[in-house]
C-alpha cells in the first residue's frame, strides 16, 4: 500500500450534499475509510468483505471494503463496522500506524497514565509516540 502517485492531483475530502463542511463536526469511521481510500494506492481481488451493519449501495461501501482488505481498517468482533460512529483516538493511531508501515511495536515505555496495557490499542499506541527515521 503506497500513496496513490496522483494523489496530490485528487480531493481526498469532500463536504455533505447540504452544501455543508462541519469543520467542528466529529469524523466518522466510513468518512475515514473514505478519505484514506482516495489518498491510498490499493489493489482489490474484487472479493467482498460483509460486516453485518453496511447497507448496500451506500456512499461507503467500496471504500469500507478496499481499506478493510487492505488491513487499514477494522470491524468490530461482532462482525460490525459501525460507519456512523466517530473514530475514536485509539483507532486514528492504529490506522496511522497501518499506513505508516510502523509495525516494530517494541517500544515498552509508556508515557500515559490514562493507557493500560490491557487496552487493546496499547501497543500500536506506544508505537505512534516514538521517533523513526524516515528513509
Amino acid at each position: 500500500m503506497t500513496p496513490d502517485p496522483e494523489y496530490e492531483h485528487k480531493a481526498y475530502i469532500s463536504g455533505y450534499d447540504n452544501g455543508n463542511f462541519k469543520p467542528d463536526g466529529n469524523i466518522t469511521r466510513a468518512e475515514t475509510a473514505s478519505m484514506l481510500y482516495r489518498v491510498l494506492d490499493t489493489e482489490s481481488d474484487n472479493e467482498k468483505l460483509t460486516f453485518s451493519d453496511l447497507v448496500n449501495g451506500a456512499w461507503y461501501i467500496e471504500a469500507v471494503e478496499e481499506m478493510s482488505k487492505a488491513g487499514v481498517i477494522n470491524g468490530y468482533t461482532d462482525g460490525t463496522f459501525k460507519p456512523d460512529s466517530p473514530i475514536t483516538r485509539a483507532e486514528a493511531v492504529k490506522i496511522i500506524n497501518s499506513v505508516l508501515e510502523r509495525t516494530d511495536m517494541s517500544n515498552t515505555e509508556n508515557p500515559f497514565n490514562d493507557v493500560s496495557d490491557k487496552h487493546w490499542a496499547y501497543n500500536q499506541i506506544l508505537e505512534a509516540v516514538i521517533n523513526h527515521n524516515v528513509n
